[in-house]
Protein backbone atom coordinates (compact mmCIF):
# COMPACT_ATOMS: atom_id res chain seq x y z
CA UNK A 1 0.00 0.00 0.00
CA UNK A 2 2.54 2.37 0.54
CA UNK A 3 4.17 1.36 -2.28
CA UNK A 4 1.54 2.54 -4.07
CA UNK A 5 0.50 5.51 -2.26
CA UNK A 6 4.75 6.77 -3.10
CA UNK A 7 4.15 6.24 -6.78
CA UNK A 8 1.19 7.79 -7.68
CA UNK A 9 2.72 10.84 -5.62
CA UNK A 10 -1.05 11.32 -3.80
CA UNK A 11 0.13 12.97 -0.18
CA UNK A 12 -2.70 11.50 2.43
CA UNK A 13 -2.49 13.30 5.70
CA UNK A 14 -4.57 12.03 9.27
CA UNK A 15 -7.80 13.45 10.08
CA UNK A 16 -9.34 13.18 13.57
CA UNK A 17 -11.63 10.68 13.02
CA UNK A 18 -9.48 7.06 13.48
CA UNK A 19 -8.49 5.27 9.97
CA UNK A 20 -9.53 7.81 7.84
CA UNK A 21 -6.72 9.66 5.38
CA UNK A 22 -7.69 12.73 3.33
CA UNK A 23 -5.74 14.53 -0.10
CA UNK A 24 -5.28 18.23 1.44
CA UNK A 25 -5.08 19.38 -2.08
CA UNK A 26 -8.91 18.61 -2.34
CA UNK A 27 -10.37 21.74 -1.34
CA UNK A 28 -13.98 21.11 0.51
CA UNK A 29 -14.81 24.75 1.03
CA UNK A 30 -14.84 27.80 -1.03
CA UNK A 31 -14.17 30.71 0.56
CA UNK A 32 -17.28 33.66 -0.78
CA UNK A 33 -16.55 36.34 1.60
CA UNK A 34 -17.18 38.20 5.00
CA UNK A 35 -20.65 40.20 6.01
CA UNK A 36 -20.98 42.26 8.73
CA UNK A 37 -23.41 41.66 11.56
CA UNK A 38 -24.61 44.68 13.48
CA UNK A 39 -24.56 44.77 16.99
CA UNK A 40 -27.76 43.16 18.89
CA UNK A 41 -28.90 45.70 21.29
CA UNK A 42 -32.00 43.83 22.50
CA UNK A 43 -32.37 40.47 24.00
CA UNK A 44 -33.25 38.17 21.09
CA UNK A 45 -36.42 35.76 22.07
CA UNK A 46 -36.19 33.15 19.05
CA UNK A 47 -40.21 32.21 19.53
CA UNK A 48 -40.67 36.16 18.47
CA UNK A 49 -38.49 35.93 15.44
CA UNK A 50 -38.76 32.23 13.63
CA UNK A 51 -42.89 32.02 13.62
CA UNK A 52 -44.79 31.26 10.45
CA UNK A 53 -45.56 34.76 9.07
CA UNK A 54 -46.02 35.05 4.92
CA UNK A 55 -47.82 38.42 5.40
CA UNK A 56 -47.02 40.92 2.66
CA UNK A 57 -45.48 43.29 5.06
CA UNK A 58 -43.03 41.03 6.42
CA UNK A 59 -39.42 40.95 5.16
CA UNK A 60 -38.56 37.42 6.59
CA UNK A 61 -41.50 35.43 5.36
CA UNK A 62 -41.13 32.14 6.92
CA UNK A 63 -43.67 29.51 5.86
CA UNK A 64 -42.90 26.14 7.13
CA UNK A 65 -40.52 25.05 10.37
CA UNK A 66 -39.24 21.81 11.21
CA UNK A 67 -40.75 20.46 14.33
CA UNK A 68 -37.14 19.79 16.11
CA UNK A 69 -36.30 23.57 15.14
CA UNK A 70 -39.20 24.25 17.51
CA UNK A 71 -38.29 21.71 20.20
CA UNK A 72 -34.41 22.72 20.53
CA UNK A 73 -34.56 26.63 19.71
CA UNK A 74 -38.25 28.40 20.34
CA UNK A 75 -37.37 28.85 24.13
CA UNK A 76 -34.07 29.80 23.29
CA UNK A 77 -33.44 33.56 24.36
CA UNK A 78 -29.95 34.92 23.32
CA UNK A 79 -28.20 38.04 24.76
CA UNK A 80 -27.49 40.84 22.75
CA UNK A 81 -24.18 41.44 21.29
CA UNK A 82 -21.65 43.61 19.57
CA UNK A 83 -21.27 44.14 15.90
CA UNK A 84 -19.87 40.48 14.40
CA UNK A 85 -18.78 39.36 10.88
CA UNK A 86 -19.64 35.75 9.59
CA UNK A 87 -17.48 34.57 6.55
CA UNK A 88 -19.52 32.37 4.11
CA UNK A 89 -18.19 29.64 1.70
CA UNK A 90 -19.49 27.25 -0.65
CA UNK A 91 -19.17 23.67 -0.37
CA UNK A 92 -17.14 22.28 -3.43
CA UNK A 93 -18.26 18.49 -2.70
CA UNK A 94 -20.78 16.59 -0.96
CA UNK A 95 -20.00 16.15 2.77
CA UNK A 96 -21.18 15.85 6.34
CA UNK A 97 -21.17 18.42 9.69
CA UNK A 98 -18.84 16.40 11.59
CA UNK A 99 -15.88 16.76 8.24
CA UNK A 100 -17.03 20.66 7.73
CA UNK A 101 -16.69 21.70 11.49
CA UNK A 102 -13.34 19.93 11.58
CA UNK A 103 -12.28 21.50 8.24
CA UNK A 104 -13.44 24.61 9.82
CA UNK A 105 -11.60 24.39 13.15
CA UNK A 106 -13.81 23.00 15.17
CA UNK A 107 -17.45 24.01 17.01
CA UNK A 108 -16.30 27.27 18.66
CA UNK A 109 -15.11 28.69 14.84
CA UNK A 110 -18.23 28.02 13.57
CA UNK A 111 -20.94 28.91 16.31
CA UNK A 112 -23.25 31.44 14.90
CA UNK A 113 -26.49 32.91 16.73
CA UNK A 114 -30.19 32.86 15.53
CA UNK A 115 -30.27 36.44 16.09
CA UNK A 116 -27.36 36.14 12.81
CA UNK A 117 -29.27 33.70 10.73
CA UNK A 118 -32.48 36.13 11.52
CA UNK A 119 -30.51 39.46 10.46
CA UNK A 120 -29.41 38.11 7.10
CA UNK A 121 -32.77 36.40 6.65
CA UNK A 122 -34.17 39.91 7.01
CA UNK A 123 -31.84 41.61 4.78
CA UNK A 124 -32.65 39.37 1.99
CA UNK A 125 -36.47 39.93 2.76
CA UNK A 126 -38.43 38.42 -0.23
CA UNK A 127 -36.28 39.88 -2.78
CA UNK A 128 -34.97 36.65 -4.88
CA UNK A 129 -31.59 38.48 -6.01
CA UNK A 130 -30.14 38.91 -2.54
CA UNK A 131 -26.56 39.01 -2.42
CA UNK A 132 -25.74 35.73 0.36
CA UNK A 133 -27.96 34.01 0.99
CA UNK A 134 -29.08 30.77 -1.52
CA UNK A 135 -32.41 30.38 -3.12
CA UNK A 136 -33.71 27.33 -5.50
CA UNK A 137 -33.36 25.38 -2.82
CA UNK A 138 -30.23 25.00 -2.06
CA UNK A 139 -29.13 25.24 1.57
CA UNK A 140 -27.68 27.71 3.67
CA UNK A 141 -26.41 26.36 6.39
CA UNK A 142 -25.11 27.83 10.10
CA UNK A 143 -24.04 26.04 13.41
CA UNK A 144 -25.83 27.35 16.50
CA UNK A 145 -26.31 26.03 20.13
CA UNK A 146 -29.74 25.22 21.09
CA UNK A 147 -31.28 25.60 24.29
CA UNK A 148 -29.28 23.49 26.01
CA UNK A 149 -26.00 24.67 24.87
CA UNK A 150 -25.36 22.04 22.35
CA UNK A 151 -24.08 22.71 19.23
CA UNK A 152 -27.09 22.23 15.79
CA UNK A 153 -26.78 22.61 12.36
CA UNK A 154 -29.38 24.66 11.59
CA UNK A 155 -30.34 25.57 7.75
CA UNK A 156 -32.58 27.48 5.53
CA UNK A 157 -34.02 27.21 2.22
CA UNK A 158 -35.72 29.37 -0.10
CA UNK A 159 -38.66 27.66 -1.50
CA UNK A 160 -41.28 29.23 -3.84
CA UNK A 161 -41.74 32.57 -1.57
CA UNK A 162 -40.91 32.18 1.59
CA UNK A 163 -38.39 30.35 3.81
CA UNK A 164 -38.22 26.79 5.60
CA UNK A 165 -36.03 26.55 8.48
CA UNK A 166 -34.98 22.84 9.24
CA UNK A 167 -32.23 21.73 11.95
CA UNK A 168 -29.71 18.57 12.33
CA UNK A 169 -28.13 17.59 15.01
CA UNK A 170 -24.47 18.32 13.96
CA UNK A 171 -23.31 14.69 14.73
CA UNK A 172 -25.85 13.76 12.52
CA UNK A 173 -24.09 12.18 9.33
CA UNK A 174 -26.62 14.05 6.82
CA UNK A 175 -24.60 14.74 4.04
CA UNK A 176 -24.69 18.37 2.48
CA UNK A 177 -24.09 19.17 -1.31
CA UNK A 178 -21.94 20.57 -3.28
CA UNK A 179 -22.86 24.19 -3.73
CA UNK A 180 -24.40 24.63 -0.47
CA UNK A 181 -23.17 27.56 1.63
CA UNK A 182 -21.60 27.20 5.28
CA UNK A 183 -21.72 30.38 7.18
CA UNK A 184 -19.16 30.74 10.12
CA UNK A 185 -17.99 33.03 12.69
CA UNK A 186 -15.33 35.22 11.28
CA UNK A 187 -11.80 34.74 13.64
Amino acid sequence: MKKALSNSRLRLVKTDRPGILRNPSIFLLYPLGTVNIPAITDKFVVRDHFAINIKQDVRAKISWIGYNFQELFSRKIEEPKIETSLRFFELKKAEDNKTIICELGGEVRVETTLAEIWWLMDQQGSDKKGPLLLLKGSSNIFYARDYRGEIQAVFIRWCGDSWYVFVHSANCPIIWYAGDRIFVRNF
